[in-house]
């Protein structure tokens, strides 16, 4: 299992989205060293409660740490 930290480089969403410097965890499975679009979405939403497609969370909009 890995832990990463996902932080917002932009806003995105417009006014029912997330502010730049949005911060959300993310866990991913054992052997998966990444994240992607569904999993930043999912944990948004899990997290904040904010719906946004996953086609506005790429990688490039965020700036994205592995913390474990």
């Amino acid at each position: 299992m890995a832990l990463f930290r996902v932080t917002s480089k932009v806003s995105l969403g417009g006014s029912n989205g997330i502010p730049k410097g949005t911060t959300v965890q993310v866990i991913t499975p054992n052997g998966v060293n990444s994240v992607d679009g569904n999993k930043i979405s999912a944990a948004i939403k899990q997290q904040l409660g904010k719906d946004l497609p996953s086609s506005s969370c790429v990688a490039s909009h965020f700036i994205v740490e592995r913390l474990k």
